[in-house]
């Protein structure tokens, strides 16, 4: 028998240890000193006291299909304070107004609406179109008008509001951007980000080496 995933879990290995994103609860849990290899060994059903205890704690459940967790070795210093990106463009009133007004629809949204409604969100607007040729320059123009309206943000979690109204602003115009989260543990910290054509736009572009990807919308 083998195990996959429950549906409302995102998973993540981060060197020797799992991370688990129930997107019901908005809650991360951490599978100490679990590997990745043991744990794809629990799901093809090899090690069958291990897949027992996932299942009993609600984490996997039998499946036809095996889909492998793939080891991720963060490397790097993170630095964990958030700030808004710098950009080298200008934006009009109008592009203001509009990222003023994604703010406070965010604000509205983070404060009322978990992270599987979030990624769902993001989901009905898909992101599997054409990139434009201009998809880099018109992104640094939104990235401009939400710095100045994200002063009105009173969110706690900014790099997930942030990154969440770049994307929805993006999406809006047919720009296929993704929102990014990942992970790292020892200690623990979680981080969001944009990405455009597989590159970071709005932060470190080495994130993905420091940290393990456990959901993109």
């Amino acid at each position: 028998m083998t195990f996959s995933i429950k549906k409302h879990l995102r998973v993540a290995s981060c060197n020797d240890d799992v991370v688990i994103l129930d997107l019901k609860t908005d809650q991360f849990h951490i599978l100490a000193d679990l590997t990745a290899e043991r744990l794809n060994l629990a799901m093809k059903g090899e090690d069958i006291a291990l897949a027992q205890a996932l299942e009993d704690a609600g984490i996997v459940e039998p499946s036809d299909e095996f889909t492998p967790v793939l080891l991720h070795r963060t490397n790097g210093f993170f630095e964990q304070r958030w700030m808004a990106p710098l950009v080298d463009a200008t934006c009009a009133l109008k592009d203001k107004l509009f990222a003023t007004a994604v703010v406070a629809r965010t604000n509205w949204k983070l404060k009322r609406s978990s992270m599987a409604d979030i990624l769902g969100d993001l989901a009905a607007r898909p992101s599997d179109i054409k990139l434009p040729h201009d998809g880099v320059q018109r992104l640094a123009v939104l990235m401009r008008a939400l710095n100045s309206a994200f002063a009105f943000d009173r969110t706690r979690n900014q790099c997930l509001a942030y990154s969440y109204s770049l994307v929805w602003m993006a999406r809006r115009q047919g720009i296929p951007a993704s929102l990014v989260i990942g992970v790292r543990t020892k200690p623990f910290f979680s981080h969001a980000w944009v990405e455009y054509g597989n590159e970071v736009i709005n932060d470190d572009e080495k994130l993905r080496e420091k940290l393990s990807t456990i959901a993109v919308a």
